[in-house]
């Protein structure tokens, strides 16, 4: 998200991005950058529930008087962000950047066809409710797309891929014995190496 506000901003828009406060000790010196108080969960990789009601912040968005509000998130910031759309009269854009269909196995511990059914269709009539006051929606892929038209959806989707900082990845950049050290280190002279960055879990299909 931090990318595409930065793109944002060099097109020449005004950014703020609304996020999380884990604890007290996070702190931001950037004035477009709000958090939210909230509570890290370590058990769901670190993820910062908060509440969807935000007084405080409410009024500022209020005086700030936004053109669009842009949702990340079906859960307390993207449910704080659909109320402050609603009754603020912005529009409202939403990127649905995970398919909750491939987490259905956290609550099918059983591996039972029965509850795989109704979790999927509960994530579809979940999707739908949550996306509907949306003007427009994103989507990361075609596939996830086309299974937001199969869940009934009729908002405009666009697909725009997740973007990426490709000069952090420029080989120049890298010098040529820091990876020699690497290899040394671990053992890795004349192996293949694949890597993968990401969380070691069933949705990731390893």
């Amino acid at each position: 998200m931090n990318e595409l506000a930065k793109i944002l901003r060099k097109h020449g828009h005004v950014v703020y991005i609304v996020t999380t406060r884990p604890n007290s000790l996070v702190y931001d010196d950037d004035p477009y950058v709000i958090r939210l108080s909230g509570i890290e969960l370590k058990q769901l990789y670190g993820y910062t529930m908060t509440s969807p009601i935000h007084f405080e912040t409410f009024r500022k968005i209020k005086e700030l008087d936004f053109d669009l509000i842009h949702c990340h998130t079906e859960f307390g910031v993207g449910i704080f962000a659909h109320s402050c759309a609603n009754m603020l009269h912005i529009p409202l854009v939403s990127t649905y950047h995970t398919t909750y269909e491939d987490y259905t196995h956290y609550i099918n511990m059983m591996d039972l066809k029965a509850v795989d059914h109704l979790g999927k269709k509960v994530v579809a009539i979940a999707s739908k409710a949550f996306l509907k006051k949306s003007m427009a929606i994103i989507a990361p892929s075609e596939k996830t797309k086309d299974l937001l038209i199969g869940y009934g959806i009729h908002a405009p989707i666009s697909v725009v891929p997740t973007g990426l900082d490709l000069q952090r990845f420029d080989d120049s950049q890298i010098k040529q014995d820091d990876i020699d050290a690497i290899k040394a280190q671990y053992n890795l002279e004349g192996k293949k190496i694949i890597l993968f960055v990401g969380r070691i879990a069933q949705e990731k299909s390893l």
